[in-house]
């Protein structure tokens, strides 16, 4: 029986670029094509979920906290002098002084939190190829999971820190995992830098300055001695000069040495539960405080009502040292020190409750966003009343171009059953970083290393965040990042332990390597 070939005339015949086509699908892995597969349906989705709340809410979302940062932002551009709060580190004010003096919007600082999102997401997927070998899936997963999470999505377009300190974070910790990877100099000042900026953005990355340092000199330990100083070196440079001229600028300024005076507050805050008002240490302090104190024990444990309500303890202080912060600091700093030391278990016990409530309390995002929008523009009227022109710079103001009904339809109709996964996507995030933790003793070199870099960060997030503030999940909205890199170096860790293994006992075991050649 004689058959055509497909190339041929007749009923058989196939056009030879679907031949080509074929002949190329067959020539290239599944895995490339399944994992391109999935980065880019995550990405596409991702930006068209963007667009959509874009679409909703084009300019970025304002909070009671947004004053303190546009205040050195507008005195930026105004005056070309950065009169910053004291209360808070330059990082996130000038990421919105670049937008506004750029682009004239607050609605391309959504744009540019999405773009930080994604970057954060490209770098992780990265990273991970760098370590993974054959292995481009995790690296996909990963991407597709920040593209579409929906958690990271609705704190993006807030005029607060969580959009680009997550990115930054991220960031960071890829720099150092990359320094693990292949300790140079260049790559350790690299990291040092990244993680200078995200502490500017927010103190609470502090922890990162001795977690990469510690991991870099671990992975740098065989390079010998003088190589490892000048690694270390290379390591706190950033460091150094931005954090140490941002202290000296506030010591200048505001007449304390440090990042920021928010630090006295919140320590106050979180042990004010436990001040021994009896105790003969700051007695006139006491005397001053002790029935807000005692109110406050009647009360559920609330850190803003004793932070900044005018009968909270810590505004009864600021008015007695209103001419003398620096001494006013010093008193809370003694006084939550006092109670955390006579009290450790209630106050670790207290904290880790806090901090449970953190993870475990079920966000409702979808529900309520669109009908707060009306409070949300009493906001921006409470920044335009504190005579800062933010009206200027406000794309909702056009109700042409966005007019609120069929902002609220898109809304409705498109965004609220994705927001409606944010909890999905924090548990998922949780889960990631156990996966990591169990996985850390099977892996091996700079693959545990950095694995454990990114739990460790992760767990310090969670505990920094339950320790020094309420329990709000907008702090777990930074946890993202890191829990897929961990998670997803860690698949990978273990998938090439898997197939090493693999190869071995399959590898065939001659059992006489010389019975060839005497038989032969």
């Amino acid at each position: 029986m004689n058959s055509r070939p497909l190339n041929q005339t007749g009923n058989a015949q196939v056009p030879e670029v679907i031949v080509f086509l074929v002949s190329l699908i067959r020539t290239v892995p599944w895995q490339i094509v399944f994992s391109s597969l999935i980065a880019l349906v995550g990405l596409g989705w991702g930006i068209w979920l963007r667009v959509l709340f874009f679409h909703s809410f084009p300019d970025s979302i304002p909070t009671p906290d947004t004053w303190t940062y546009v205040t050195g932002v507008y005195s930026l551009l105004e005056n070309g002098q950065f009169d910053l709060f004291s209360l808070r580190t330059p990082g996130f004010p000038l990421l919105v002084w670049l937008v506004l003096f750029v682009f004239k919007s607050f609605a391309a600082l959504n744009i540019m939190h999405s773009v930080l999102t994604l970057l954060s997401a490209f770098a992780i997927a990265y990273v991970v190829r760098a370590f993974g070998g054959q292995w481009r899936l995790p690296a996909a997963l990963a991407v597709g999971f920040l593209a579409v999470n929906s958690h990271l999505l609705f704190w993006e377009h807030f005029i607060m820190t969580e959009g680009s300190f997550q990115a930054f974070f991220v960031l960071a910790l890829v720099a150092t995992a990359l320094a693990i990877l292949r300790p140079t100099s260049g790559r350790a000042a690299v990291a040092g830098v990244l993680v200078a900026v995200t502490i500017l953005i927010r103190p609470q990355g502090l922890f990162l300055i001795p977690l990469v340092l510690l991991a870099i000199a671990w992975a740098g330990r065989g390079l010998g001695r003088r190589k490892l100083l000048w690694l270390m070196a290379a390591t706190v440079i950033g460091p150094f000069l931005l954090l140490g001229g941002w202290s000296a600028r506030n010591a200048a300024v505001h007449g304390f040495f440090g990042l920021s005076n928010v630090g006295p507050i919140v320590n106050f805050g979180v042990s004010a539960r436990w001040v021994d008002l009896e105790s003969p240490t700051l007695a006139e302090d006491k005397a001053l405080i002790a029935d807000s104190i005692r109110r406050y024990r009647s009360m559920p444990e609330n850190f803003n009502w004793v932070a900044w309500s005018p009968e909270g303890p810590v505004t009864l202080l600021s008015k007695k040292y209103a001419d003398n912060f620096v001494r006013r600091d010093q008193v809370l700093d003694a006084l939550a020190r006092e109670a955390i030391l006579h009290h450790p278990m209630d106050f670790a016990r207290s904290r880790l409750q806090n901090t449970y409530l953190l993870m475990t309390t079920d966000t409702d995002h979808g529900a309520y966003v669109f009908a707060a929008s009306i409070h949300w523009e009493d906001s921006w009227k409470y920044l335009t009343d504190k005579n800062l022109p933010v009206n200027e710079h406000r794309a909702a103001l056009d109700q042409k171009r966005f007019p609120m009904r069929e902002r609220a339809i898109s809304y409705n109709s498109d965004l609220r059953s994705a927001l409606s996964w944010e909890m999905n996507f924090i548990r998922i995030s949780l889960g990631l970083t156990l996966l990591a933790v169990l996985a850390l003793p099977f892996l091996r070199g700079p693959q545990r290393l950095a694995t454990a870099v990114a739990v460790i960060s992760v767990i310090l997030l969670i505990l920094t965040a339950g320790f020094l503030c309420e329990p709000a999940e907008r702090y777990l909205s930074v946890i993202h990042g890191s829990a897929a890199l961990a998670g997803a170096l860690a698949v990978t860790g273990l998938l090439e332990r898997w197939v090493s293994r693999r190869g071995k006992q399959h590898q065939p075991v001659e059992t006489n390597p010389g019975a060839e050649g005497l038989t032969g």
